[in-house]
């Protein structure tokens, strides 16, 4: 378990949240690491998942495949089962559609402009010559919350 210090500055500051070994080790590898969370709100007969995952595409495939036997081809459809969504998308789009529901965004540090994808920022990278060289920053959702071992 860890301590977390909220992304959001009206949240209250001392809630004990539980990751799994995976976040926790990316955590602990790196003291001075910030890795961002969200509450898990896939369905899951009737109520919300509610673990913790981290808000990156890749994490999110991994928690889906590991707690909600989330399997499948690229192509082949299924229903998404976040809370109050039932939208119907390929396999491989899931993780990058649940980006959508954790509000996260993506931005330029150059010209500051934010993208909801990453397809859509690298574009802006390859199009825009003044961002070429631009780092891509995430910008936490509303709910996300920021792990810090470190002080």
């Amino acid at each position: 378990m860890l301590l977390p210090k909220f992304v959001d500055p009206s949240a209250y500051y001392d809630q004990i949240i539980n990751v799994d070994q995976r976040t926790l080790y990316k955590a602990e590898r790196n003291p001075n690491a910030e890795v961002i969370v969200y509450r898990c709100q896939w369905d899951i007969h009737g109520r919300a998942c509610r673990r913790w995952i981290e808000g990156d595409e890749r994490e999110i495939l991994t928690h889906l495949r590991n707690y909600h036997d989330v399997q499948g081809q690229t192509k082949d459809a299924m229903l998404c089962q976040w809370s109050g969504c039932a939208e119907e998308l390929k396999h491989g789009s899931i993780p990058r559609h649940v980006m959508t529901h954790v509000k996260a965004t993506l931005r330029c540090s150059n010209c500051r402009t934010k993208f909801p994808r990453k397809d859509r920022i690298q574009n802006h990278r390859r199009t825009v010559e003044e961002c070429t060289n631009a780092n891509i920053e995430t910008v936490p959702g509303p709910e996300a919350r920021l792990i810090r071992i470190g002080p």
